[in-house]
C-alpha cells in the first residue's frame, strides 16, 4: 500500500495472497519473492505479520505441518506432608527405666 494513499487505498503492486481458508496449508501462500526482493531494496517495509509470513516462505517452513513434540509423561505430584497428632492422639514416649532408689542412704545391703 502507499503510505501517501488513504488506508484502504489501491495497491501500488500485489505480489502475492494468503488464504487461510484453503485446507492444504502448502497451498495457502502465493508470494513472488522476486517482486519482494525488489520492493524491499526500494524501501518498502512489510508489517511484522507480513515480514514472518515472508521469512517462513523464504526458510521453507510454510508447507507440511511439523510434527508435534513428543510427549513426556506427567510428573507424579509431591506426597504431602503428613500432618502433627494433636496431644492426646500422640503416642507416649517410654519411660526412661532408673536403677532402683536406695531410700535409705549410706546403708549397703548385705544378703548372706
Amino acid at each position: 500500500m502507499d503510505a501517501r494513499k488513504p488506508r484502504n487505498g489501491q495497491a501500488i503492486e500485489e505480489v502475492g495472497h494468503y488464504d487461510p481458508m484453503v485446507p492444504d496449508k502448502s497451498q495457502r501462500v502465493k508470494l513472488e519473492l522476486e517482486r519482494i526482493d525488489y520492493w524491499l531494496s526500494v524501501g518498502a517495509q512489510p508489517s511484522e505479520k507480513v515480514a514472518a509470513l515472508i521469512k517462513k516462505v523464504k526458510l521453507n517452513k510454510f508447507g507440511a505441518a511439523s510434527a508435534p513434540p513428543p510427549l513426556t509423561p506427567p510428573k507424579d505430584p509431591p506426597a504431602p506432608e503428613p500432618k502433627p497428632l494433636p496431644k492426646k492422639l500422640r503416642p507416649k514416649p517410654p519411660r526412661r527405666k532408673h536403677p532402683p532408689k536406695n531410700r535409705r542412704a549410706g546403708i549397703a545391703h548385705v544378703t548372706g
